[in-house]
């Protein structure tokens, strides 16, 4: 009875279109993620990683991701972040990707 009474609260829910669309992009990003992902990579030793590191692209790409996650932190608690679930969602995804 529990489960039942549950899943008719559920129905009455109602998603809205954007929701779906921000759920969906973020469910092929994942995806994408995944797929791309190569499982023969080797690992890299001290010196190769700082070297790695040190390079334009990396100090490039870091920046841009701590600069779009700061945006995207702070449009979260304005009315932006509370009309478009995009904010939320690329927020998440941005967080996302130190654990992959």
């Amino acid at each position: 009875m529990i489960r039942l009474n549950f899943f008719q609260e559920y129905k009455k829910v109602t998603v809205p279109q954007l929701d779906l669309i921000g759920v969906i992009i973020a469910i092929i990003g994942a995806v994408t993620v995944v797929l791309a992902s190569d499982a023969s990579d080797t690992r890299l030793g001290p010196d190769e990683l700082l070297q790695a590191i040190s390079q334009t692209p990396f100090t490039v790409y870091s920046s841009i991701y701590i600069a779009g996650a700061f945006l995207l932190a702070t449009l979260s608690e304005g009315s932006i972040g509370r009309t478009w679930v995009f904010v939320d969602i690329g927020l998440c995804a941005l967080f996302g990707l130190l654990y992959c």
